[in-house]
């Protein structure tokens, strides 16, 4: 079975070239064809373009290369370009918006720190669960290579994560892009998370506190009162705390001191 896009699978390309390209790039990863859809100014054949070069890339895990790697500049170049045009409207299939989900996925492995201002800006204008998704994930390589992480960033995925009314598979991809940001603000997010009364975002903030070196006391307390049957990933905090060896001379906010 062939992968077309993520997002595009049912949208109709402008030409007939455009067209014989989706369909080489998707059978034999034809390098000059998925230049044609990149270059092009179809937006659905740039966006398949971007979503072959992330299928790619999530392909390598499992040891196989990415077929389209010799173009990871130009693709973060044209993807950095979509992002400061409108979102696309509704059509040929299409969701609103996929033409920022689809560039957004293609910065979840190539963002650098500048691109902060982009990410925010599509984290502000998400309609879609599919862009609050993709933008979160591009918010999370930002985050990790940033030597001093971008402020409007963490409180951009805070909004998210206190928002009851997203779904809780965002929330907890929000809280898990935060995790890896190394700012006093990240981990009082996590501080609060972790009193909230939810217990999957609970155990989510437990294993980002405890990763962070600190606040064993806290995390006990809070796990303490979980029930049995609590969600995933309660049980891996549970053997986490298990296999810590106990501390002494604890501050005031339960984390461990030297």
């Amino acid at each position: 079975m062939t992968f077309d896009s993520y997002h595009w699978h049912r949208s109709v390309l402008s030409t007939p070239e455009l067209e014989r390209a989706r369909a080489l790039v998707s059978a034999t990863h034809d390098r000059t064809s998925f230049a044609v859809l990149l270059r092009s100014n179809d937006i659905a054949a740039v966006g398949i373009a971007f979503d072959q070069y992330q299928y790619g890339e999530a392909s390598s895990r499992w040891g196989v290369s990415n077929p389209f790697a010799e173009y990871q500049d130009e693709v973060a170049a044209r993807a950095r370009e979509v992002l400061r045009g409108p979102p696309s409207s509704s059509s040929g299939g299409a969701q609103a918006g996929a033409n920022h989900a689809s560039a957004l996925n293609a910065l979840s492995n190539l963002a650098e720190p500048e691109d902060a201002e982009l990410v925010v800006q599509a984290l502000e204008l998400t309609s879609t669960a599919d862009l609050r998704c993709t933008a979160t994930l591009a918010a999370r390589r930002v985050l990790e290579r940033a030597a001093s992480p971008n402020e409007q960033l963490i409180a951009a995925l805070e909004r998210i994560v206190f928002d009851d009314t997203v779904a809780d598979e965002e929330r907890t991809a929000a809280l898990g892009s935060l995790g890896g940001a190394s700012s006093a603000s990240a981990t009082d997010i996590l501080l609060r998370v972790i009193r909230l009364p939810h217990l999957k975002l609970q155990a989510h903030a437990a294993l980002h506190l405890l990763d962070r070196g600190g606040h064993r006391a806290l995390v006990e307390e809070v796990a303490h009162a979980w029930p049995a049957d609590s969600p995933y990933p309660t049980d891996e905090v549970l053997e986490l705390l298990a296999e810590m060896p106990h501390q002494t001379g604890l501050d005031p906010q339960g984390n461990e001191n030297e």
